[in-house]
């Protein structure tokens, strides 16, 4: 048992250091691999929400700066945990799946203008906790933000795609959720092939409007 878990863990050690590689410089990167601080790996059933940014047109740094901001916002408002190191979206870990669908309806509709493609999926995830420069940072390691990229990647520009593991727990409550949003339910007779298409509105004139979709910057 205890030579299969150092197993285990040198294995996730090692997915850890090549997915901080690219986000991190080398004396950081050494300091967390190499430096006093523990790294911890835990287990659980997680909601993921990634957001796809990597094709949109005519974004500068205030554009990506405004939307970055707009998802630690939400993130926070609806209990979720964004994962710093990922390339080309934005991830958002919570605990809850009916959370991770506000969240992505909030995003969507102040985004309305842009191409953003959203995908929510829940599943089991490791989580590494680690130190960097003296500050607590967690991250997604193995096959959980792909598959949820998978699934963003099969949503229409300015939708929103619930995955079959995802709409099994959220499907009851799906329709008040999306209220006054065009949504499409496909294969809901099977649970295992099932998924939502969610296309929100614009909450033009919302009294919490997101500052996304005008960026909040003059």
């Amino acid at each position: 048992m205890t030579t299969a878990r150092t197993e285990t863990d040198s294995a996730r050690r090692e997915a850890l250091a090549e997915k901080l590689s690219p986000h991190l410089t080398p004396e950081k990167w050494r300091a967390v691999f190499h430096g006093t601080d523990p790294i911890t790996f835990d287990e659980a059933v997680v909601t993921t929400l990634y957001a796809e940014t990597t094709l949109m047109p005519g974004w500068g740094d205030p554009e990506r700066d405004g939307f970055v901001a707009e998802v630690e916002r939400l993130a926070a408002r609806h209990g979720g945990e964004v994962d710093l190191f990922v390339w080309g979206a934005s991830v958002v870990v919570l605990q809850e799946p009916h959370a991770a669908v506000r969240m992505a309806l909030d995003l969507q509709r102040g985004a309305t203008a842009s191409n953003l493609r959203i995908g929510v999926h829940t599943g089991e995830a490791v989580i590494a906790s680690f130190a960097c420069n003296g500050i607590a940072c967690r991250t997604l390691i193995g096959a959980q933000v792909g598959r949820a990229a998978k699934v963003a990647a099969s949503a229409a520009k300015g939708s929103i795609v619930i995955s079959p593991d995802t709409y099994v727990l959220v499907h009851k409550e799906l329709h008040d959720e999306a209220a006054g949003c065009l949504l499409t339910e496909e294969f809901f007779h099977d649970s295992r092939m099932a998924q939502a298409l969610i296309t929100p509105a614009p909450a033009r004139g919302a009294a919490d409007l997101s500052t996304f979709a005008g960026l909040g910057l003059t």
